[in-house]
């Protein structure tokens, strides 16, 4: 069955079901049918899985199902997954969360369905940034500005305590510095504090310089 729903083959899937298959059996990497189909994008699968009470949120190697939908950018899994009561805000402690999951895959339809559904926009992840945070890294423009629209906080620091300006500064990405300007905090460090100040002085070679 986990192969069957891996190809979306909803026909086997069903026989398999109605003759005695058990929807939650894992294969040997710990992949259910479900895990399958939700990666794959095949929602008729997954409705099926459902279906039969197949639970939303066993947590395998790499994470939950919608964890697989959401960096997959199968953004029509993750709307059945959540109609069907998938928690956006589910903490797996060894995986990113579902909206870290949307930057990764640079899916901003997934990104959005869980803001929508109550998806904590400036919850850090268990290795330290936030999904704000990790698009500012990253360039992701757009991601940054739904973030923004949606109440991510520009002013919390990443895992080695830079924040997101400094980040996009240091990238020399000056579109970025231009939209988080006027919702940053002034940094004391930066004593030029204007978007092209703020790229000089970051990028600086006093600043980058290496301890004497």
């Amino acid at each position: 069955m986990v192969l069957a729903a891996l190809q979306g083959n909803v026909e086997v899937t069903r026989y398999l079901l109605d003759h005695g298959g058990d929807p939650a059996m894992p294969d040997e990497r710990g992949s259910t049918p479900l895990h399958n189909a939700a990666a794959a994008g095949h929602c008729e699968a997954v409705r099926l899985l459902l279906s039969k009470g197949v639970n939303l949120d066993p947590i395998h190697y790499q994470g939950t199902r919608l964890h697989l939908a959401a960096v997959e950018d199968q953004d029509q899994v993750v709307m059945v997954l959540l109609e069907h009561g998938a928690d956006p805000n589910k903490d797996v402690h060894h995986v990113f969360s579902y909206l870290m999951m949307t930057v990764c895959g640079k899916s901003l339809k997934c990104m959005r369905q869980l803001i929508e559904t109550g998806a904590d926009v400036n919850a850090c992840d268990y290795s330290g940034p936030t999904p704000f945070t990790e698009a500012v890294a990253d360039g992701l423009t757009d991601f940054v500005k739904v973030l923004l629209d949606a109440g991510a906080n520009p002013n919390i620091p990443n895992q080695h305590g830079a924040i997101p300006i400094e980040l996009a500064a240091d990238s020399d990405r000056h579109k970025l510095v231009q939209i988080l300007f006027p919702r940053t905090k002034p940094i004391k460090s930066l004593p030029d504090w204007s978007v092209d100040g703020i790229i000089k002085t970051v990028n600086s070679p006093k600043i980058n310089a290496p301890p004497g």
